[in-house]
């Protein structure tokens, strides 16, 4: 949920999310199937990230706590109800949104449908996305981590839930360089308000 506390850090962002693009910085919303593949790595069957969102400086923040690029450990924006899976989470926020992918931290997103792109903005280089991400229980109910130090696995995936994501992302040269995204958690299998 987003807190009070939250939404002041939201202030700098806005600032380059409002930008113009130069027009080579521009990126032909047609050469990426109108922005779908955006998110398309999230359950690529393969062990590295093939979203284009690997920009080095690429930083996401979701329900107002930045989650990538931290200089220190800080703590998630939501508890994950253990000190070791916390722990886990804070070392996350210190790596790039590439690296994270590519220790599977999201490998509990089971499907992400309908993603639901509604704003693609090519001046300033935005698209604005409401995607449902789908986390069907698996029999482990673990998710396996790599180069995550201190931890193998994840207690991630033990219930089936739904989360309602609204996402604005910020592409300068066809790569993803800012995430604003806000999500609410849901009952599995729950249709958004425009199903």
């Amino acid at each position: 949920m987003l807190s009070v506390s939250r939404v002041r850090t939201l202030g700098p962002g806005l600032a380059l999310l409002a930008a113009f693009l130069t027009r080579h910085e521009r990126h032909d919303r047609h050469a990426d199937n109108g922005g779908s593949d955006l998110v398309g790595g999230l359950h690529a069957d393969n062990d590295q990230c093939d979203a284009p969102q690997d920009a080095d400086d690429c930083e996401r923040h979701e329900n107002g706590g930045q989650t990538t690029h931290n200089a220190k450990p800080v703590p998630w924006p939501v508890p994950l109800g253990s000190k070791a899976a916390d722990d886990a989470m804070a070392y996350l926020g210190t790596l790039t949104c590439k690296a994270q992918f590519d220790t599977h931290i999201m490998d509990f997103i089971t499907r992400l449908w309908p993603r639901r792109l509604t704003v693609v903005d090519e001046q300033k280089g935005l698209v604005f996305a409401f995607p449902m991400f789908n986390q069907e229980a698996n029999a482990e109910g673990r998710i396996h981590l790599k180069n995550v130090p201190g931890l193998e696995s994840m207690a991630l995936g033990a219930t089936s839930s739904n989360l309602q994501a609204g996402e604005m992302f910020k592409i300068r040269g066809g790569q993803i360089h800012e995430i604003e995204a806000m999500g609410v958690n849901l009952p599995y299998g729950q249709k958004s308000g425009w199903d």
